[in-house]
């Protein structure tokens, strides 16, 4: 997976998982339900993270790219043109 693919991914991920965490907070009347929505968010945004973590890197040198703002157009460390 490129790192474009990856900070999409990661984009979109972190907001349905933030969507499911607050379906689950305005869930009151079935407390497994709301335990289920809830462990499903959190694991959600783990897995994006991670997902992140691993992708989301420079093609030349592998320093991590941050995906908090927009994707640099040059790589932070080793200064190459991404893609």
């Amino acid at each position: 997976m490129d790192y474009k693919k990856s900070y999409h991914l990661s984009q979109y991920g972190i907001f349905i998982s933030l969507l499911i965490l607050i379906v689950a907070s305005q869930t009151s009347q079935n407390s497994t339900l709301k335990g289920i929505l809830v462990a499903i968010g959190i694991i959600s945004v783990i897995l994006n993270v991670l997902q992140e973590i691993a992708f989301c890197r420079c093609p030349y040198c592998l320093e991590r790219l941050s995906s908090r703002t927009k994707l640099p157009t040059y790589c932070p460390k080793c200064g190459k043109k991404l893609e």
